[in-house]
């Protein structure tokens, strides 16, 4: 049997395993299907899923196809239980609270947990995200994936460069998947853990109290712009007059040799001023 990762939430992969682990010392041949344990949570909590306060998610097999699944916290995962023999149910519980004694006897202290960076950005590992969630970082990579969330894996010698950037320290580990804050935000959201405490902690793993401290000075930089902005545009508007009465003497010229070697220069130069003008005004707003 596989042992499950120290945490307070299941997905109904990892329960059914659990369950067919206990059939089978019961000497209980028929296993149970994970597509019949969906409809049987989906019987159990209709009300719940009903009201989306439970979502069925995805996960990718060993062949790259997705199937559904459910995560469940450990109570619900009891709940499920009931229409499992008494053997069965009573191993599989104690079971889940084992995890949850362990969990809590030996969790990791978030609270000291702090973002690394990354191309100029605060960014969280998965393996961090997972000392947050309870869930396993093979579960969030999947639901990351299946979700579209946004993220980078960093490999080979850019991994070499994080960990040099940020201190870390070696490891056996060859790639790093890594979320930015909105990202995580997101993927909370959609694998149905947002709660208030929780976003709090992300926050503060991320010391968004920082961030919003820049808030003034990038506002002041967005003013100084925007004067710049304007001056440009006031100039080419002095530049587009001009341009007009150019304009107005190309129609007045005659169709003459002179006339004609007039009307290209004319032309030449406001193609000239209108495109320089143009790269100038972009280069502001840019």
């Amino acid at each position: 049997m596989n042992n499950l990762q120290k945490k307070d939430t299941f997905t109904s992969l990892e329960l059914v395993e659990q369950i067919n682990h206990f059939r089978t010392l019961e000497e209980n041949r028929n296993r149970l299907r994970h597509d019949t344990l969906l409809s049987i949570i989906r019987d159990e909590f209709d009300e719940e899923i009903s009201l989306q306060k439970i979502l069925e998610s995805n996960y990718t097999n060993s062949r790259g196809r997705q199937y559904p699944m459910f995560i469940l916290t450990a109570s619900q995962a009891k709940q499920v239980l009931v229409r499992e023999s008494k053997f069965v149910r009573r191993a599989v519980i104690k079971y889940i609270e084992q995890l949850e004694n362990q969990l809590a006897a030996k969790s990791v202290d978030v609270s000291k947990l702090r973002y690394t960076v990354w191309a100029n950005r605060r960014v969280m590992t998965t393996r961090d995200l997972s000392s947050f969630t309870g869930l396993a970082q093979g579960v969030i990579g999947n639901l990351i994936r299946n979700y579209q969330i946004a993220h980078v894996v960093l490999t080979g010698k850019a991994l070499k460069e994080y960990k040099s950037m940020n201190g870390l320290k070696s490891d056996s580990a060859s790639a790093r998947m890594l979320l930015s804050l909105d990202s995580v935000l997101r993927f909370l959201k959609c694998a149905q853990l947002w709660h208030v405490s929780l976003v709090e902690k992300i926050k503060h793993y991320f010391r968004v109290e920082d961030i919003v401290q820049e808030k003034p000075i990038t506002e002041e930089l967005v003013s100084i712009r925007s004067e710049e902005i304007l001056s440009a545009v006031d100039d080419m508007t002095d530049k587009l007059l001009t341009t007009k009465v150019l304009l107005q003497e190309l129609i007045s010229l005659k169709r003459t040799k002179e006339g004609h070697k007039r009307f290209m220069e004319v032309i030449k130069n406001l193609s000239f001023t209108i495109a320089n003008d143009a790269f100038i005004l972009d280069k502001k707003v840019l």
